[in-house]
């Protein structure tokens, strides 16, 4: 079985699919959880998990010096797992974590602003590209998108596919400068 790119998928397959023993590749769910052999125990995957991930990005932002960052993060499997990794990686060091739901903007808007009230300028994202418009729109509202803030997304992502789905591409192209 060729498996999904979401984790929120991959895992329920690749449960129903070791009943048989039958192989499921996976070339797109990163979920640390998955890597759990007993778990899966017919489940590869050719992307690291999201904890080599954040291994990575955690160095990476020790070694420039940064103490502290706010995680804002979709609240499904992918996402969920994303934001533990990487506050079990930098401990005290993580001054918020807001999450929402896949595609709710209400609560898009509300994690954002609870990210802006932390103080925090070191913000990690862990979103969809078809949530990344909605998100720095809801930052410049709360004049995040200034200088002086860092968001951080930790995986490649296609500026074009995220400006896509706003109203005003240029204005939302613009808005990911730097990101």
């Amino acid at each position: 079985i060729i498996g999904s790119s979401l984790s929120a998928v991959t895992g329920p397959v690749a449960l129903v699919a070791s009943i048989d023993a039958t192989p499921v590749i996976v070339w797109g769910g990163s979920a640390s959880s998955l890597s759990d052999r007993t778990t899966y125990p017919t489940m590869s995957r050719s992307v690291v998990s999201d904890s080599d991930t954040t291994n990575s990005l955690v160095r990476a932002m020790k070694a420039i010096g940064w103490r502290s960052f706010a995680i804002l993060a979709v609240n499904d499997a992918w996402g969920s797992s994303l934001a533990q990794d990487l506050a079990n990686q930098f401990l005290l060091g993580v001054t918020a974590i807001a999450s929402f739901s896949f595609g709710d903007k209400a609560q898009m808007e509300e994690a954002v602003r609870l990210i802006a009230q932390s103080g925090s300028r070191i913000i990690v994202v862990a979103a969809f590209e078809s949530e990344l418009a909605a998100i720095s729109g809801f930052a410049e509202g709360f004049g995040m998108l200034n200088a002086g803030y860092a968001f951080i997304v930790p995986y490649d992502f296609d500026i074009n596919g995220a400006v896509a789905v706003n109203s005003d591409p240029e204005s939302s192209r613009a808005r990911f400068t730097g990101w």
